[in-house]
């Protein structure tokens, strides 16, 4: 019996080993770039339309350090851009799961959800960017496009309101004169 623990330790060991072979090595290049580097990069590509080039080089910063929520919520927002709904909700899930106070990437989640007509879920994730941060007036702006779809007009009018209030005033205004002026 012993023998055969041993053989199911090695095994597991062997299969991280393939897992980092396979999974990460690929990722990190030996050009000595930083993390940093790579996001600013991404960021350029990203901001050029080459979407799949973003993404490959925030595959390299994530690479560099696995646990980093923000890197998950920026290309998620790629993968969003690029059409990859399905890629960008598992990105911003990772991002939640790894820190579930971070506001914007509830926000974003949000949008994905409302994007794909999941407005239930939308909006708890905008209700929860708002309880983390009452003062985000994108959480705002975005609760209030998804309770239009909700066919709540009324309370939506509130949220544009109040999106007005802390920074979004031109957008807020605009989408107030279309749902909310009788």
């Amino acid at each position: 019996m012993n023998g055969e623990k041993r053989k199911t330790k090695k095994m597991k060991v062997m299969k991280k080993i393939l897992f980092l072979l396979v999974m990460v090595v690929p990722f990190v290049t030996v050009t000595g770039e930083t993390m940093e580097e790579y996001v600013a990069k991404a960021k350029g590509h990203a901001q050029y339309g080459d979407y799949q080039g973003a993404i490959k080089l925030y595959d390299a910063a994530i690479a560099m350090n696995t646990a980093n929520g923000p890197l998950y919520v920026e290309r998620g927002l790629v993968k969003q851009m690029k059409g990859d709904k399905k890629g960008a909700l598992i990105d911003l899930d990772m991002a939640v799961i790894l820190d579930s106070t971070n506001v914007r990437a509830f926000n974003c989640r949000g949008t994905v959800l409302m994007d794909i007509g999941n407005y239930k879920a939308a909006k708890e994730d905008f209700d929860k960017a708002l309880e983390l941060l009452p003062t985000y007036g994108n959480a705002y702006i975005n609760r209030g496009k998804v309770k239009v779809m909700m066919g709540d007009t009324t309370s939506a009018c509130v949220d544009f309101s109040n999106a007005m209030l802390y920074g979004k005033a031109k957008y807020g205004e605009e989408l107030k004169r279309k749902y909310c002026v009788r």
